[in-house]
């Protein structure tokens, strides 16, 4: 997508407008972001498995073993389009993809996706639905090599730094 906006760089650079880069991306992507024409990234799930995370064991479990394939995008033929860990709540999955396939309008899903992701905060069961993207695959990767979330950071600063000296 980054790609296509490449006509609106000059616009960015005269500050009408800031493009910022999300999903599934690591330090040296966030690198060919900014040369692309990116002001910055947003990091999320990446973060998740940091030496800091609070995240409950169960879902660190889940996460760390992530590949990016562990992922369904419920919606998308309506126009709604949410990406949830697959491997968790296929009963409230199911449920959604049928409600998709129905014909269900886009009010009716949404309202019931809504209802669904709020029992995320209620629950730890495995039918909570998890947002999370295919960037989560990270998460374990930057823990690994890097440990907590300054050295992560410090990690994607240096990539950004350096993006402009070595293209």
């Amino acid at each position: 997508l980054l790609q296509r906006l490449a006509p609106w760089k000059e616009k960015a650079a005269e500050r009408e407008f800031e493009i910022w880069a999300q999903g599934g991306i690591g330090p040296g992507a966030a690198a060919a972001c900014r040369v692309a024409g990116a002001s910055g990234i947003v990091l999320d799930v990446e973060l998740a498995l940091a030496e800091e995370s609070a995240l409950p064991s169960a879902l660190q479990n889940l996460l760390g073993v992530m590949d990016g394939g562990e992922t369904v995008v419920l919606g998308e033929s309506i126009g709604v389009g949410f990406r949830v860990h697959a491997r968790r709540a296929s009963k409230t999955i199911d449920e959604l993809q049928r409600l998709e396939i129905s014909g269900a309008g886009r009010e009716d899903f949404q309202k019931t996706l809504h209802n669904r992701l709020r029992e995320v905060l209620a629950s730890s069961e495995d039918e909570a639905l998890w947002p999370v993207g295919q960037g989560g695959a990270l998460a374990c990767l930057l823990a690994q090599k890097y440990g907590g979330v300054v050295e992560i950071l410090c990690a994607y600063r240096r990539a950004w730094n350096a993006s402009f000296s070595s293209a």
